[in-house]
């Protein structure tokens, strides 16, 4: 492979010169330090109300940060005076930072939001929360929302809103029985963007769905599966929990759909009724976190418990992509998750599929440290961001962040961990000199952004210099939204060599690709004939072989006699973001193809090099860059790449 690449480095071995001085060198081993590219407060008198009115003893929080393809934001959350009730809200952001609208609703009571997801499509908006008033509106108009399902029974009852991309309310639905029903978090269902699970806290012995089925000790949690396109929209509900202890989900907590199954999470004071006898043991402490498995029509499957001697919960579940789950919560316990101070602290766990961890996953901080009301979030990749808020100094909180000061007593906080969990990657507070700052929502976007928002009582939360809609405070708590680029650069593009066999097999190889800050973290390749540079290719033609720089005759693609075919390979760093090179064009037959001298019409090198978005001068000193690493590479001793 080498001596077939190093053989084009003759013929541009007097370019060298021209290649140190106008070419810098990557700088290899930077620390992993993520970057700010906006950020915004989201208070009245300010961006949530266009600069019109409120007071400055308003608090506003967001609580949820969905994020779309697109790389815009809908920040959910509520808003309230010491003086009113509070209303809920949500604004857009597109992608850069700029407010696209803002859209606040409710009634003469109080109306809360608690988490907001997008539907797959990411053309509408779920919201679910807990709301006080008998009817809705939207805040500055006269007219009722139609709602769907019971009618407003108890004091408070739990909701779900539907909101288009454009900020209309579409649908309403109270979800509830006559006593006390709180609406923590849902997930849309994957096959229909019109039903959603949605799981809460009851006090309602005739919770709307159970048929009267189900524990009767108030303080029961529930799940529910509402079709909001229904006249009827509560499909089936079940209660969770136990006839002789309350159950509880906090408010953070979150149900996934994987595999055409339900999990959630939360903390138990009991053992739960109703599942299998083949379920996990029984809870050790007087508060156990636990997580559940049922299928998406309400059966119970499993339920494992999770914490040790002391009180423990699980305030978040996610989806792994390769069809486990992560779990994080809070333990004071010294023997769950892993051995550690009886501070409470947070946990980060992974489990599979039938409940059972693997490993023994992180435990964060010693003291302190709150996500209890709180999300984490996931990327494609499988690395976990976490956030909360903390009045620790002690580790993981000062991993090469963008702030590494403990400003007042109490500090949001966010930090990344590995897919294995097993390392933070790096962390950061997020807070100013008041004395609460709090990251409640985290969302994982593509190419590596991520976004933050919750609430501050700090004039100076925002760091200087970076962009934002709306950088003065507004007075009281102002929401905030934030929008990180964790990994804000492409991985370098190296080169791809197209192999024939005398047989016609296709073996691709590839060298050069690198990443200083993030590295690469998976190659896939993909064949077209005809297409030319990059030309061609669909995401569906891609395969993923891991981190292999090449295709062995085994997995390679027999090639048909005097047809020209080009390689494209992708190669993706820790947090998604890609770069691709395309070989030069190869056929097969009449004497065309050698293992040892593939024809490459394309290059003169041996091999060809393209990269979306380059070209002309910069494609060519690339291609010199890449000789000389390759010389470089070559003069090391077997074993030493990085």
């Amino acid at each position: 492979m080498f001596a077939r690449l190093l053989r084009g480095t003759v013929g541009i071995a007097a370019l060298a010169p021209l290649a140190l001085a106008v070419l810098s060198a990557p700088a290899l081993g930077q620390p992993w330090r993520p970057s700010i590219s906006w950020n915004t407060y989201l208070g009245r008198q300010g961006a949530l109300d266009g600069g019109t009115g409120g007071s400055s003893d308003t608090n506003e929080l967001v609580k949820s940060v969905p994020t779309n393809a697109l790389g815009e934001v809908f920040a959910a959350g509520d808003s309230f005076a010491s003086s009113a009730n509070a209303d809920a809200f949500v604004s857009k952001f597109n992608a850069d930072g700029g407010l696209a609208w803002t859209r606040m609703f409710g009634g003469l009571a109080s109306d809360f939001v608690n988490w907001a997801v997008l539907a797959p499509s990411s053309s509408t908006l779920y919201v679910v929360g807990t709301t006080e008033s008998s009817t809705i509106s939207l805040i500055g108009t006269q007219d009722n929302l139609q709602t769907k399902g019971t009618h407003h029974i108890g004091s408070k009852d739990a909701f779900v809103a539907r909101v288009n991309r454009d900020g209309q309310l579409t649908a309403f639905v109270y979800l509830g029985g006559p006593g006390d029903d709180r609406g923590y978090a849902l997930a849309v269902d994957p096959s229909d963007e019109n039903k959603v699970y949605v799981v809460g806290k009851t006090a309602s012995l005739s919770f709307p769905g159970t048929n009267g089925g189900g524990p009767k000790a108030a303080g029961n949690g529930f799940v529910s599966l509402v079709d909001v396109s229904k006249t009827e929209p509560i499909i089936w509900s079940r209660y969770l929990g136990s006839a002789s202890a309350d159950f509880e989900i906090e408010e953070a907590n979150k149900v996934v759909v994987q595999g055409g199954s339900l999990y959630l999470g939360g903390l138990v004071l009991g053992e739960v009724e109703g599942f299998p006898s083949t379920s996990s043991s029984s809870p050790q402490g007087n508060q156990e976190g636990f997580v559940a498995k049922l299928s998406t029509s309400g059966s119970f499957e499993w339920i494992a418990y999770l914490g040790g001697s002391e009180d423990d919960a699980v305030t978040d579940v996610l989806a792994r992509p390769d069809g486990g789950l992560v779990v994080v919560g809070t333990t004071s316990s010294t023997n769950f998750p892993t051995p550690g101070s009886s501070s409470e602290g947070a946990f980060v766990l992974r489990m599979n599929e039938q409940g059972t961890p693997e490993g023994t996953g992180l435990r964060l901080g010693n003291g302190g440290v709150e996500v209890d009301k709180t999300s984490a979030a996931m990327d494609s990749l499988g690395n976990v961001f976490i956030g909360g808020k903390t009045s620790s100094t002690s580790f993981p909180f000062r991993v090469n962040g963008f702030d590494n000061t403990l400003d007042s007593t109490a500090d949001g906080f966010i930090l990344m961990v590995d897919a294995k969990v097993e390392n933070v990657l790096w962390s950061s507070y997020v807070g100013g000199s008041s004395s609460e700052d709090w990251v409640r929502g985290v969302s994982a976007g593509p190419r590596g952004q991520l976004t933050l928002g919750g609430g501050s009582f700090s004039a100076d939360l925002l760091k200087p210099g970076i962009i934002g809609h709306d950088l003065s405070w507004n007075g009281g708590r102002d929401g905030f939204v934030f929008r990180l680029e964790v990994d804000s650069s492409d991985p370098l593009v190296g080169g791809v060599d197209a192999g024939v066999s005398p047989q016609g097999r296709l073996t691709p190889s590839w060298e050069g690709f690198s990443d200083p800050q993030t590295g690469i973290m998976d190659y896939a390749w993909a064949l077209t004939s005809g297409g030319g540079l990059d030309g061609g290719v669909l995401e569906s033609d891609f395969q993923s072989v891991g981190t292999e720089r090449f295709v062995s005759p085994a997995d390679g693609f027999q090639l048909a006699e005097g047809k020209t075919y080009f390689v494209t390979v992708r190669a993706s760093n820790a947090v998604g973001r890609t770069s691709t090179a395309t070989s030069g064009g190869v056929q097969w037959g009449s004497g065309n193809g050698t293992d040892s001298d593939p024809v490459d019409p394309k290059s003169p090198f041996g091999f060809g090099c393209g990269s979306t978005g380059g070209g002309g001068l910069v494609g060519s000193l690339g291609l010199v860059a890449l000789a000389l690493l390759l010389v470089r590479h070559a003069r090391r001793a077997p074993g030493s790449e990085r």
